[in-house]
């Protein structure tokens, strides 16, 4: 898996974390509910996760993420960015829950906030507006493979103990 090392992400941070005075409210600034054949890139991408969604699925386990941030949190994509070299593949990257407060959009947090990690992994597909100050985004819930649970299930259980209890974790909405 490639990863982005945040270049995917500048094109959505605008959106996702607005700062200053009078900015718009999350609802007015992120949108979930657009088909994915609205736009060729988020159809291709989706594709792509749902013919990989066993090595996702492990990726999410075993490549440490939240072990390393110590929180829960989500693979995310930009549906129209690709690192030099790797044209053919999407580049990933970690949004945690605790950067995702800041977005204050409610969809995301619980979706992150809620999830047991050593079942699924959380994919997020960004489309960012030209403009930078929209996205829209798709989710998915990819489940972790029981062969990678059975392999990895002292580190799944050492990271889970670890994590915050569902009931720790606050929502910040801005309406």
């Amino acid at each position: 898996f490639v990863e982005s090392d945040w270049l995917g992400l500048w094109p959505v941070v605008n959106a996702l974390f607005p700062i200053g005075f009078g900015q718009r409210t999350a609802k007015d600034r992120i949108f979930w509910v657009l088909p994915p054949e609205c736009d060729r890139r988020v159809s291709s991408v989706l594709r792509w996760i749902n013919l990989r969604e066993q090595a996702i699925g492990a990726y999410g386990v075993c490549a440490n993420r939240i072990p390393l941030s110590r929180e829960r949190g989500t693979l995310v994509t930009n549906a129209n960015y690709r690192k030099p070299g790797h044209e053919t593949e999407p580049a990933w990257d970690w949004l945690t829950f605790n950067q995702l407060q800041e977005s204050y959009d409610k969809t995301i947090q619980e979706l992150v906030a809620y999830y047991d990690p050593a079942e699924n992994v959380v994919v997020c597909v960004f489309l960012p507006a030209k403009s930078g100050r929209s996205v829209a985004v798709w989710r998915r819930k990819i489940p972790v493979p029981a062969h990678v649970r059975q392999t990895h299930q002292q580190q799944i259980n050492k990271v889970k103990h670890n994590l915050r209890r569902f009931e720790e974790y606050v929502i910040r909405v801005d309406e």
